[in-house]
């Protein structure tokens, strides 16, 4: 069992094994040429970071979830946390990007995010 925090809603308790996780994507703020820099600098706790989730239920329900965390060298960024569920046939592409702009993720991340969802079969 797992505790997802919510945007304007109570924190949810799910099973992780009925929500089985079908996109997920993380991120940080390295911007910097030095490939060899990141790892060193989120060892550090310099880098703000992100992650997006998508999970889905097998009744069709989904649930994304977001969460940014400020890195220690700026004192005046908050981490946010957000989610949100999405009903059987709801737009999860629409939800990604509203959790993506709560919780101050990147327009880079989300579309990561959208681009690892399950194919669509096209007839």
């Amino acid at each position: 069992m797992i505790t997802i925090q919510l945007t304007d809603r109570a924190p949810i308790t799910i099973d992780q094994a009925a929500w089985p996780t079908i996109s997920h994507v993380m991120g940080d703020s390295y911007v910097w040429g030095n490939h060899a820099r990141p790892d060193q600098a989120l060892g550090q706790g310099e880098l703000d970071t992100c992650r997006l989730r998508v999970r889905r239920h097998a009744d069709g329900r989904a649930i994304v979830s977001g969460r940014s965390t400020a890195g220690l060298w700026d004192p005046s960024c908050d981490s946010r946390l957000g989610g949100e569920i999405v009903p059987p046939g709801g737009d999860i592409v629409a939800a990604i990007w509203r959790v993506a702009d709560d919780c101050g993720i990147s327009d880079y991340t989300a579309q990561a995010c959208v681009a690892g969802l399950p194919a669509t079969p096209l007839t």
